[in-house]
């Protein structure tokens, strides 16, 4: 039997790490819809669930909750969203939809989300950035919800250069091959 390993509580011990990922440049490895529960509650929601890994190699698994379970499921692959109870369309104030606007903003072609096929996300090479979520009742905790704010490279393409100074004062771009 190996001997037990005990941590450190000393705070100079301490990692960096952990909490919610924040201002990062990370590509989406996968996507997919399931049921998912809120920490801390017991209420489930269907959700688009995105693994991003940053250009650190840190991995990180973000949910975006779709709205009521009543009304909405994954499908039984995970790769789309199903209406149920006669849902037309997907809530306007969810999560999922705040990230869809921010991506639309960011460039992502709108003509690519007229289905809810998840796999469209995966390869996308983006900058993510908490923003503030709407509240809706004034009680409500400040909460932030993880949304794209520039497109680096859309699934398949390779990576934009961020825009720099080309010493000239003028902003100059480029591609960069990370293929």
């Amino acid at each position: 039997m190996s001997e037990e390993v005990e941590l450190s509580l000393d705070p100079e011990t301490a990692i960096e790490g952990g909490g919610l990922v924040d201002d990062v440049d990370a590509i989406v490895k996968t996507a997919n819809y399931e049921m998912w529960t809120y920490p801390g509650t017991t209420t489930t929601v269907p959700a688009l669930k995105l693994v991003l890994v940053t250009d650190d190699e840190a991995v990180t698994e973000q949910y975006y909750s779709c709205g009521d379970a009543r009304k909405y499921a994954p499908s039984g692959d995970g790769t789309r969203l199903i209406p149920l109870s006669g849902a037309i369309g997907i809530q306007k104030d969810s999560n999922v939809m705040t990230l869809m606007g921010s991506l639309v903003a960011a460039g992502f072609p709108k003509e690519n989300l007229k289905g809810s096929n998840c796999g469209i996300f995966v390869g996308l090479r983006a900058h993510w950035l908490r923003k503030a979520q709407r509240k809706i009742k004034p009680s409500d905790k400040d909460r932030t919800v993880l949304c794209v704010t520039e497109i680096l490279a859309l699934p398949g393409e390779k990576v934009r250069a961020k825009t720099v100074s080309a010493g000239n004062g003028r902003p100059s771009a480029g591609v960069v091959d990370t293929e």
